[in-house]
């Protein structure tokens, strides 16, 4: 009986946090669908012009940890968003639209 219980008790656990991960993509998601490719690709180009400002306000419609954003591909702005488990929230942004990813490591 003992061990049933633990071993619900780890489901339990387990499930809580794939939860959890999963409101924190909807964070991501909800933010992908508010910002546009240009708001985002615009306030990159100012932080590498050494004006974080413009970048400092898309990570805070975001009430993740931040992780970082690298440009891909030549006009595509990643923004990583550290969430629960160690998992990484990447939003993905390209002229053509804005994705999210789910990804272990961070």
């Amino acid at each position: 009986m003992v061990l049933g219980a633990a071993a619900l008790a780890a489901n339990s656990s387990s499930a809580n946090a794939d939860n959890r991960v999963r409101r924190d993509r909807k964070l991501v998601e909800a933010a992908a669908h508010q910002l546009s490719y240009q708001a985002i690709s615009d306030a990159w180009a100012q932080s590498n012009a050494a004006n974080p400002a413009p970048l400092e306000t898309l990570k805070s419609a975001v009430p993740l940890r931040w992780v970082g954003a690298h440009e891909q591909a030549g006009s595509v702005v990643v923004l990583t968003f550290g969430a629960h488990r160690a998992t990484c929230i990447d939003l993905i942004s390209s002229p053509f639209a804005n994705t999210v990813r789910t990804r272990p490591g961070c």
